[in-house]
């Protein structure tokens, strides 16, 4: 039984069936702790040393490994990590890091953060400030990774919900997700390669609050701008008095936009790209307000 302090990152290897590596640490207050394990042919159990030796979780860390939070109260733990009963010989390594919530590193916003892990499979875990109903644009790229370079990464809520989760990210792809965020608080976006991948990983990420931009516009003019930052929107709002049919017109042609006709309800009417300058679409709509929004694709 060895003590453990948190944020330590601590390795070892079984030699033998019944082998058990226990770590035992106190919670002074009750806190949420992110709870990182991985590793190969090990079965992780988490439990309180009271009365009942409460177990906390119980799961194989075999091709699928463990990374979550969970609510601890004040009192004593002990974390055992053993081999499974089904192997008797050849164990692989193991890792595991457990960290308190309001203690994990911060990320900084609008900049490109490079993390790093020693093992692909291993978790990260940083946070960001967020108000609730703000857009954020969420872009994760792997840089290295000499046998695979999929990622895979989750949003946590401040109250510990997940709000998004985006699997097998590949390489320098652009596969950036905008979200929109349920409360308002500390995030936690949590990163981790392939179960079976141990080779070193290299992750570049980058997090930015967009914005919106709203624009009255008239009908029979033409609209012109850009979209000034990754993640941002341009709004172009109309009204209508009466009934008509209302001709929408593209004058972009090749660019990686996005364009969308909504409703008063925010009902989506209509939606093009700019990929040609030789089509128009037309609606019958009828007396209201219109929003036209236009986005960029991605980071772009």
């Amino acid at each position: 039984i060895q003590g453990y302090a948190f944020g330590e990152i601590k390795s070892g290897q079984a030699s033998k069936p019944e082998e058990v590596n226990s770590y035992r640490f106190s919670i002074e207050n009750e806190k949420q702790v992110w709870v990182n394990v991985s590793g190969e042919y090990y079965q992780a159990t988490l439990r309180k040393l009271d009365k009942n030796n409460t177990v906390i979780f119980e799961q194989n860390i075999s091709g699928s490994d463990l990374h979550k939070f969970v609510s601890l109260l004040e009192g004593e733990y002990e974390l055992q990590l053993r081999p499974l009963t089904s192997k008797l010989s050849g164990f692989g390594t193991f890792n595991f890091q457990l960290q308190d919530r309001d203690a994990l590193p911060v990320l900084p916003l609008d900049v490109p953060t490079i993390i790093k892990a020693d093992q692909s499979r291993a978790a990260q875990a940083v946070s960001f400030e967020g108000e609730a109903g703000a857009t954020f644009l969420v872009d994760v790229r792997s840089s290295t990774g000499s046998t695979s370079r999929y990622v895979n990464w989750t949003l946590y809520s401040p109250s510990g919900a997940a709000v998004y989760t985006y699997n097998y990210q590949y390489g320098s792809t652009d596969a950036s997700q905008k979200i929109t965020l349920p409360e308002t608080g500390g995030y936690v976006l949590q990163l981790w390669g392939e179960e079976q991948i141990t080779d070193l990983r290299s992750t570049t990420v980058t997090v930015r609050e967009t914005q919106k931009n709203t624009t009255p516009v008239a009908l029979n003019t033409l609209i012109s701008g850009r979209i000034v930052a990754p993640g941002d929107s341009n709004k172009y709002t109309f009204n209508l008095d009466d009934e008509a049919t209302v001709l929408f017109d593209p004058q972009v042609s090749n660019s990686p936009v996005s364009i969308k006709l909504m409703d008063e309800s925010n009902s989506l009417l209509l939606s093009f790209g700019g990929t040609s300058t030789t089509e128009y679409y037309s609606r019958r709509l009828s007396p209201g307000t219109y929003t036209i929004e236009v986005t960029g694709s991605g980071a772009s």
